[in-house]
Order: C-alpha cells, then structure tokens, then sequence
C-alpha cells in the first residue's frame, strides 16, 4: 500500500533504565512498539530505527478495517496537544512547499523573489534571505525542516531537563538555548541541545560565545560538526558529543567565540 508515513517525523524517547525508547510519530505515541535507539546512536542506525517504524505502522495500516484505520491515522494526525500540533502541522507543510517550489526553481536556473509568508517561515529560525556564504537556500531549507520535524514540545523539554515549564521559555527568550517560536505562541526546542540526562552539558556557556548574528542553522552546523581541538581516542569529535561525553566545555566555547 503506499501511504504517507514519514521516517523524519518519527521521534524516538529513551525509557530510563530499560534500555528501550517508546516511538512517537509527528508528537503521537505508536503504541506497541519499543525499539532499542541508544543516545549515541549512528546516524544510518536512527535512519534504520525510523524505516522499521514506517514499516511496522505501514503493516499496522494494512491490516486494519478500513474505520480503525481512518482512525488511527486521526490519531496520527492529530498528535497529543491539538492547537500545538494544528499550527506545527500547518508550518512543516509550507516550509515543504516552499523547500518544492525553490528545487524546482533551481533546475530551471531562476529563483523567484520570495513571498511575505516564505520570510516569515526562515524568520521561524532566525535566517534571512542572503544564506549563499553557509548553506545554499535549498540546503538551508532542508535542514531547517529537520530542526523543525524534531524539535521537541517546551512542556516535555522542560521535564526532560528538570525545569520548570517558564523558566524553559526565559532560558529561549534570553538566547541560553534555541528554539522554534510557531504561530499560537508555542515554543519547541531544537532537540540537539538535549541528552537523556537533561539539557547538554555546558549549553550555557557556549551559546553564550556564539555571536548574536549566527542563526540557528549556523549554531547546529557548528554543534554537528567534527572539531580538530576536540580529540578523544585520536578520534576528532563533533562538540555535541564532546560535551555530552563530559569534555571540558571552556574548550568548545572558545571555539565558539571564533564563529
């Protein structure tokens, strides 16, 4: 059958101590289903993990009455907090429109002036058009969806990182850890800053470094991509896991205050 199903919608929460995550599919638990995602886990083993989940809810989908079915992709839709999920929805949608609408243009040699909506979708995150000197547009956009598709809710990052729901939204007003700001005043967390223990080891201090002109697509490449000051067994690490191994944070900050 071919359906609609999306493995970069598909979110996976460790369940401490058991060794297992419970799967979440666009915010929706996928009930029944417990896959074995360490927090170090390779990116083709996360891909991997997200294929298995499209197929087993595609041969959940195939089996089912055609009314179990509707509904069970009502639930899918629908995710766990209604208004939140409605405006998330709406904005991956056209932030995949407008990722279409710029690919296309590329393969036709002109790229058309962007629309007042079109800005208010890379605003979301802090670009603006003239993206050429880190990441062509496309690639802007498609990273973007990324940052966007799993981010997490600001309720269950506060309790991931054992804070109180307000003090989570000052810590993102206030810069000390990044966010997306949607429509109907609801903030979600970029889910890079987070391990299973918390929020990542000396977040703080780095993001302080990092100049107020980088945006949020600059800050993830920096955070993502390996550092030659950062060695751990003749091994260049990205800072991600430099910190969330527990390396010394004053060395990623000081090299976040040369971006």
């Amino acid at each position: 059958m071919q359906s609609e199903i999306d493995p970069k919608l598909v979110v996976f929460e460790s369940l401490t101590g058991t060794g297992g995550s419970r799967v979440f599919y666009a915010g929706a638990l996928i009930e029944g289903l417990t896959l074995e995602v360490r927090l170090r886990s390779s990116r083709e083993e996360i891909n991997e993990a997200q294929d298995q989940v499209v197929d087993f809810v595609e041969r959940c989908l195939a089996a089912m009455p055609p009314e179990e079915r509707g509904a069970f992709l009502a639930r899918l839709d629908r995710g766990d907090d209604f208004a939140e999920r409605l405006s998330f929805g709406a904005f991956l949608d056209r932030l995949r429109a407008m990722k279409r609408r710029i690919e296309v243009s590329q393969l036709i040699g002109e790229v058309p002036a962007m629309t007042a909506a079109e800005h208010e979708i890379l605003a979301t995150l802090g670009i603006e058009e003239e993206t050429e000197s880190l990441f062509p547009l496309g690639e802007v956009l498609a990273i973007q969806e990324m940052l966007v598709a799993t981010s997490v809710p600001l309720a269950e990052a506060a309790t991931i990182i054992g804070a109180e729901p307000a003090k989570l939204r000052q810590r993102l007003e206030e810069g000390y850890m990044l966010g997306v700001w949607l429509a109907g005043h609801n903030w979600r967390v970029l889910a890079f800053q987070l391990t299973e223990n918390g929020a990542l080891p000396g977040l703080d201090m780095v993001l302080e470094k990092i100049p107020m002109d980088i945006n949020p697509v600059g800050i993830w490449a920096f955070f993502t991509t390996p550092q030659p000051r950062l060695l751990q067994h003749g091994r260049m690490l990205e800072p991600v896991a430099w910190l969330a191994s527990g390396g010394d944070p004053e060395i990623v900050s000081d090299l976040a205050g040369s971006l």
